[in-house]
């Protein structure tokens, strides 16, 4: 029994010992988060947030080396410092959680760039191999829109496609390459990637 409680005493040190500069890292990291203003920019939030972050592992850098047993000349080594801290930092920070939750949405931003939009009145809605949208615009001109792939708001186009006819929409849309039988050819299409009704 005493063996045991060695043992187990002896694992438990082990652990606290190993997650020591971690922890520490954690707090200092926490802390910092806590005196953040969270009503800035959410770019200007998470270049604090980060800040935050590097500040205390650089301060902790030598602790954390040797915890996880890492290389100073291992360009990945604070990397991956920095994910073990964000892992504890989810767990451990609800303010992290709480500021992350307002950081931009990258790859939102970056898709949102690539669309282009166009309002005005559906002309024609059709089911062939794929459903078309024709759309006259103010201007005169005439575009057609693919719906081939889902996004939030495409329900909105199949539910009826008779009840679309001269009602005035805002598509959103990006140009790719789509395969064309008839031609055997690829052939630059206008995707719809967004879709509401505009009056």
């Amino acid at each position: 029994m005493k063996l045991i409680f060695s043992t187990l005493f002896y694992f438990s040190f082990c652990v606290l010992f190993a997650q020591k500069y971690t922890d520490k890292a954690v707090k200092q990291s926490c802390d910092c988060m806590n005196k953040l203003d969270p009503n800035l920019a959410p770019k200007a939030l998470e270049a604090a947030v980060s800040k935050c972050i590097e500040t205390a592992a650089l301060a902790n850098m030598s602790g954390l080396v040797d915890e996880y047993k890492m290389d100073l000349g291992d360009e990945a080594a604070a990397e991956k410092i920095g994910e073990k801290i964000g892992m504890k930092l989810v767990a451990k920070c609800p303010v992290f959680i709480e500021l992350a939750q307002k950081f931009p949405d990258d790859e939102k931003e970056e898709d949102a760039d690539k669309y282009e939009f166009v309002e005005g009145k559906v002309t024609t809605a059709v089911k062939s191999d794929f459903l078309t949208i024709t759309v006259e615009e103010t201007s005169g001109d005439i575009r057609v829109f693919y719906l081939i792939e889902y996004f939030s708001g495409a329900e909105e186009i199949t539910a009826d496609l008779n009840k679309l006819k001269n009602k005035k929409v805002k598509i959103g849309y990006v140009t790719k390459q789509i395969f064309d039988k008839e031609s055997n050819e690829f052939k630059e299409r206008k995707v719809m990637v967004a879709f509401e009704y505009w009056n």
